[in-house]
Order: structure tokens, then C-alpha cells, then sequence
């Protein structure tokens, strides 16, 4: 029970922690906000460089782009109406692509579950790439 207790805690803590983090980004254009964690440990990843592309027809443009903080936690304001995706990077592990924004006018979107970033190696050979998940 008390590890229960404790584990919940720690989660209502880090949780607020984040969510005081996002409500603090000024309000200008629509927002996306969310935190990277490692898919294996859960714990937080910083430093993941995140990049927004506009999807519009076949065509996808990067509008902006922003570095995750130590506690994994990102927000990227000043986007207008319309629908976009994610690509997050980290050296050492696999790209993530997150799909299905649609924004409206001034709209703030938290993504509530952590993206989880899997660890990987890339080897290039001759001509092809290799990943392999550790």
C-alpha cells in the first residue's frame, strides 16, 4: 500500500510539475504540448529535438521546431488552424512520428499519454540502412 501511495504521488507530482510547465507558454497561435520519455524505463527524455510539419494535400512543410526540457516536457505555440504532425529525435534512438493534430484557432492540445522513444542502432552499409531495437 505504501508503495502504491508513493508511486501515485510521484506521478500527481510530475504530472503537475508538467502541466504547470504547458499552462505557462503564452498563448500565442494554437499550442502542442506533451512530454518524451524512454519506452523502456519511462523515465524522461531530454534534449529530443521535435520538429512540426504542416500537412496540407501531399505536401508536409515544417513550421517549427523545439527541444524537449529535462523533465521531457515540450510545448510549441504560435501555430495556426489547420493539421500537423511530430517527428522527434534523439541519437540513439528510433524516430517517432506522431499524426492526427488538428487544430483550431488558439486551441491548446496537451498530448496526455508520454510519447515513448524506442532505443535503436542504425548501422549504414553499402547502398541500405539496418535499425535494431535493443
Amino acid at each position: 500500500m505504501r508503495l502504491l501511495l508513493a508511486v501515485v504521488g510521484a506521478a500527481s507530482s510530475l504530472l503537475l510539475t508538467v502541466s504547470v510547465a504547458y499552462a505557462s507558454v503564452p498563448l500565442v497561435g494554437s499550442v502542442i504540448g506533451g512530454r518524451v520519455v524512454d519506452s523502456l524505463n519511462l523515465g524522461p527524455l531530454g534534449g529530443v529535438r521535435i520538429e512540426v510539419f504542416a500537412d496540407s494535400g501531399s505536401a508536409s512543410k515544417i513550421v517549427s521546431s523545439t527541444t524537449t526540457a529535462k523533465d521531457g516536457s515540450f510545448a510549441v505555440s504560435g501555430l495556426g488552424r489547420g493539421s500537423y504532425h511530430l517527428e522527434m529525435e534523439k541519437r540513439g534512438y528510433a524516430l517517432e512520428v506522431v499524426t492526427g493534430f488538428s487544430l483550431k484557432k488558439d486551441e491548446r492540445f496537451f498530448i496526455t499519454q508520454p510519447v515513448g522513444m524506442r532505443t535503436a542502432v542504425v548501422t549504414i552499409g553499402v547502398g541500405r540502412a539496418m535499425e535494431s531495437t535493443l
